[in-house]
């Protein structure tokens, strides 16, 4: 068999271009969007999974803090984990990102 050196990684510049939008298309820059908060579907997705009685294993992550632990229970203002049998209060508004680790 013919062995096939490795060849160098062809790298590819991106083109930075500043037009601006005209009265027919508007042009979508990601760099000026601002990152949203938590996805109301993952917390319609967590209560549901409540209402089966399923035990849910999160990452939940806030400004300032992580916390990993089991969710007892949402609604529209807070969530409520168990962390070593103690229940935490965490405000919807604080809660910057949820990972499911487990169910």
């Amino acid at each position: 068999m013919n062995k096939i050196p490795n060849e160098p990684t062809l790298f590819v510049n991106t083109v930075s271009d500043k037009k601006e939008s005209n009265e027919n298309q508007v042009y979508f820059d990601s760099r000026k969007t601002v990152r949203k908060k938590v996805a109301r579907y993952r917390l319609e997705d967590i209560n549901a999974m409540l209402l089966y009685k399923i035990n849910i294993l999160c990452e939940i992550s806030t400004k300032t803090t992580i916390y990993e632990g089991v969710v007892i229970s949402v609604d529209d203002q807070e969530l409520i984990i168990s962390i070593d049998n103690n229940h935490i209060k965490i405000a919807i508004n604080e809660i910057e990102d949820i990972n499911i680790l487990r169910l």
